[in-house]
C-alpha cells in the first residue's frame, strides 16, 4: 500500500510574529472607522494590508478581488456589500 502524504499546512506570519501581528493590527485600526462596525479583525487587516483604506476605495474594486483576500470571509463581504450600496456605489464588474 502507498505511504500516504501528510498535508502540507501554510503558517501565517501573524501567528508566529508578535510584531507582525501589531503592525496588522494597527492597520486594522486604522481603517476601523472606515467600515461598518461588525467586520472582523482578520477581515479587517485584509482589507487594510491591501490598500482599501475606505468603501470607495472599495468600491474601486471588484467584489471578487475583495472576496479573495485572505480573512475575508462570506460575512464581512456581506457586510461590506450593504455599506458600499449605501453609499450609492456598486463594485467595479
Amino acid at each position: 500500500m502507498p505511504r500516504r502524504r501528510t498535508p502540507t499546512t501554510h503558517v501565517c506570519e501573524l501567528v508566529t510574529d508578535p510584531n507582525a501581528r501589531q503592525d496588522a493590527d494597527r492597520l486594522a485600526a486604522s481603517i476601523r472607522d472606515a467600515v461598518p462596525a461588525g467586520i472582523s479583525r482578520p477581515a479587517l487587516r485584509a482589507l487594510a494590508s491591501a490598500g482599501y483604506t475606505n468603501l470607495v476605495a472599495l468600491a474601486l474594486g471588484s467584489a471578487a478581488d475583495a472576496a479573495s483576500l485572505h480573512g475575508m470571509g462570506p460575512k464581512a463581504m456581506g457586510q461590506l456589500r450593504q455599506a458600499v450600496h449605501a453609499t450609492r456605489r456598486d463594485f467595479r464588474p
